[in-house]
């Protein structure tokens, strides 16, 4: 059955919104994972001896998942739109989660007394403002990939593959007898 192919909405009115977008992304993607949560990551591993094993992992893996949403983003430049979105999700949930333990950690041990005497914040608030940030670029990066993936040209083009495929899959075969039937 055949859709009524109209004409696609005015794109170029979005274009430089995508543009801001992009550039958006980019500027939160060195401003929180690589300098903020990269400054928190690198404080646990150095602290690891008085924080314990569990913060020397947790700073480790902060920095994989960190790289992950990194390559989430290459992928969606790459217009690999559906899988920047899965990479995307599979590096920012383990980060969450990886705060959350921290965070139980710090008041566990009463550390939220400590930094705040020292510092004027308490462990969550400033691991808080390190780490929470990363939602910014992640968010971004789901709104621009949904978008382009979701829109009118992706998904026509998705529509004219499928059909030149069953296209292909229903010619007619070439006769083996050695004649030419018509």
């Amino acid at each position: 059955m055949k859709r009524k192919q109209t004409s696609a909405p005015a794109a170029g009115n979005r274009k430089w919104l995508r543009v801001a977008g992009n550039i958006l992304l980019v500027i939160t993607l060195i401003v929180f994972p690589l300098f903020l949560s990269s400054l928190v990551a690198a404080g646990w591993l150095i602290n690891a001896e008085s924080y314990g094993a569990p913060f020397f992992a947790y700073g480790v893996w902060l920095l994989i998942f960190e790289g992950v949403l990194l390559i989430a983003a290459i992928l969606y430049f790459c217009k690999l739109d559906l899988a920047a979105m899965l990479t995307g999700i599979l590096s920012y949930l383990p980060m969450l989660w990886i705060t959350m333990k921290a965070v139980s950690i710090a008041e566990e041990m009463g550390w939220s007394g400590q930094t705040e005497s020292n510092f004027g914040r308490n462990a969550f608030t400033v691991w808080r403002d390190g780490l929470v940030g990363n939602a910014i670029p992640f968010a971004l990066l789901l709104i621009l990939a949904s978008s382009r993936f979701l829109s009118y040209e992706a998904v026509v083009k998705r529509q004219q593959k499928k059909e030149q495929k069953e296209a292909q899959r229903n010619r007619k075969a070439p006769s083996i007898l050695g004649g030419e039937t018509k």
